[in-house]
């Protein structure tokens, strides 16, 4: 098969689709297919050591403000031009279309291509005033599709009060040769003293005022603990300065942007904390189910797909931060009991592996040519 994948979402952008994208291309150019991601101009290739399919950059990407993220948005005006003479060129059995409802590239890959297409919807809002006025358009780019994903159920009901769609509900996967509890730890951080990680994107729905706010008590309660915080964004000065303002930035770690060493920190972490207010199906959760780690994880839609509470971690009430942090010293106290959910976590994970995965995804693709 010659597959094209669209999506504004890309490296070095982190995130669930970057991940679905990259892993999906992978795998399946492994199974003997002929891939190719396009994408937006956000930066370059380098450091994509194990990336073995093509990928196109067209145009600009700029980020905007939506559903308490960060998007991305293509905002040069020949990206469309050249993406109709890049299907026109390079004649793609299949194009795969990421959130396809984003008004630009995605967008585009459905109105300027005969070719056959499947949308994946990454999606989960509660209400959504843009969803709501455009309502007559996603019905549109729906019926426009010849085939949907959807990468959980609660992604499939958020789209389903605004269009009538049976979806394909395929979950995300996790890459189980990087994500493992073989690999060994960031050495610099071996030292005697709990680490609590903390990965994602700096921006509101994250969760991370949330960690940094509790983190004190954590550390007047417990003693030797530090908060490691990987991930970045235009949010940053501002999560840095909280921390500043509770008193806590001495034992506070943000190390930026990482990619290939995520492995390494899940290794480090005595608890990983995933505290997203809106998930649709977390990568982060499941990479640090797939390392056996101990998760403290908010008790949202999304999250309640891939664990239960006091099975594979434990899980609290997204508003309620006294619970947050009684659950996170919780583990830090139970070592026994931190290991057993760990093990579960790790098992569960397995099911997820994106070598299975994938075999799904591109089953459903031929179905769809065929």
């Amino acid at each position: 098969m010659k597959l094209a994948i669209v999506t504004e979402f890309y490296y070095p952008h982190l995130g669930g689709i970057t991940e679905h994208v990259h892993n999906v291309a992978l795998f399946a150019t492994r199974k003997g297919h002929d891939v190719t991601v396009i994408t937006s101009n956000i930066g370059n290739n380098e450091g994509l050591k194990d990336t073995h399919y093509k990928i196109i950059r067209l145009g600009t990407s700029s980020l905007i403000y939506s559903n308490g993220s960060f998007a991305r948005f293509n905002t040069s005006f020949n990206s469309f031009r050249l993406l109709q003479e890049t299907f026109k060129k390079e004649k793609f059995d299949l194009i795969s279309v990421h959130n396809p409802i984003t008004p630009t590239l995605p967008y585009a890959s459905l109105m300027y291509t005969d070719t056959a297409t499947v949308g994946t919807m990454h999606t989960n809002f509660k209400n959504n005033f843009f969803a709501s006025v455009c309502k007559p358009l996603i019905k549109k780019i729906v019926e426009r599709m010849d085939g949907t994903i959807t990468v959980s159920k609660c992604s499939a009901q958020a789209l389903s009060k605004y269009v009538d769609f049976i979806p394909k509900v395929i979950p995300n996967g996790v890459n189980i040769e990087h994500f493992n509890p073989q690999v060994a730890p960031v050495q610099k951080f071996v030292d005697g003293i709990k680490n609590i990680f903390f990965i994602g994107r700096f921006d509101p729905r994250s969760g991370l005022d949330k960690i940094i706010k509790v983190f004190p008590e954590i550390k007047r309660k417990y003693g030797k603990v530090r908060l490691i915080i990987a991930g970045n964004g235009p949010l940053k000065n501002y999560y840095k300065s909280l921390a500043k303002h509770y008193g806590c930035s001495n034992d506070v770690h943000f190390i930026g942007y990482i990619r290939d060493e995520r492995p390494q920190y899940y290794a480090t972490a005595d608890v990983v904390v995933v505290p997203f207010q809106i998930s649709s199906f977390s990568i982060t959760l499941l990479e640090a189910m797939a390392m056996g780690r101990p998760i403290v994880a908010s008790q949202i839609e999304g999250h309640d797909e891939l664990m239960e509470h006091e099975q594979e971690g434990l899980m609290f009430p997204f508003h309620d931060n006294k619970a947050f942090a009684h659950s996170i010293l919780t583990l830090l106290d139970d070592e026994e009991k931190a290991k057993k959910y760990g093990l579960r976590a790790y098992k569960r994970a397995q099911r997820y592996s994106w070598d299975t995965v994938s075999d799904e995804i591109l089953a459903y693709y031929n179905e769809v040519i065929h």
